[in-house]
């Protein structure tokens, strides 16, 4: 098989393993936070994945969002137009990821001193704690956030959220890179 066709086949691989994580499987079902008062003050909980399927997730999930690998969604619009020239995989990839970058740049549920983005939230909950914890403005960010158990039971939420919805676009980009693969094996 081409050379051309690796990041096509890791896609797919890195693709497969989100698509059956438990993760994926956890937030197939009603997820959202569950909040109630008592006598010694509010309660919040959540419905969904758990902090040890996240952390999975996150291990695979990277390769999509961080530029330098080869199958990040930065990258893939590359292999489709110039790696295997195929111009109607190429639009239809263009679409999903600028599907996916408008979601990511649209406004959260949150304004702690101005809105926050999709992608804001996603950046500062992976780079500032779950992934790395080296960037200092994202961490101290991350950190004032959930200092308030209830906005942070809210904003893991919507956490969840995002990443769950970038699968959707990464299930779609999957079955795009097996019609290049299917179309351009014997090339």
């Amino acid at each position: 098989m081409s050379e051309k066709l690796e990041p096509f086949i890791l896609f797919r691989e890195k693709a497969e393993k989100l698509l059956d994580s438990s993760f994926a499987k956890e937030m197939a079902k009603p997820t959202g936070v569950d909040i109630s008062w008592t006598d010694e003050g509010q309660i919040a909980g959540h419905r969904g994945p758990g902090q040890e399927s996240i952390d999975a997730y996150l291990l695979t999930f990277r390769f999509f969002i961080l530029g330098n690998e080869s199958i990040s969604f930065k990258n893939m619009g590359k292999n489709f137009h110039e790696g295997i020239n195929d111009q109607e995989l190429y639009k239809k990839f263009e679409g999903v990821r600028t599907a996916l970058n408008q979601f990511l740049d649209g406004d959260s549920s949150f304004n702690v001193q101005g809105m926050i983005s999709r992608r804001q939230l996603m950046e500062v909950f992976i780079f500032g704690d779950l992934s790395h914890a080296n960037h200092r403005d994202k961490r101290n960010r991350y950190k004032s956030w959930m200092a308030n158990e209830f906005m942070a039971e809210l904003m893991k939420n919507e956490f969840r959220l995002i990443i769950g919805t970038t699968l959707i676009a990464i299930a779609h980009v999957d079955k795009l890179c097996k019609e290049a693969i299917d179309r351009h094996a014997n090339i």
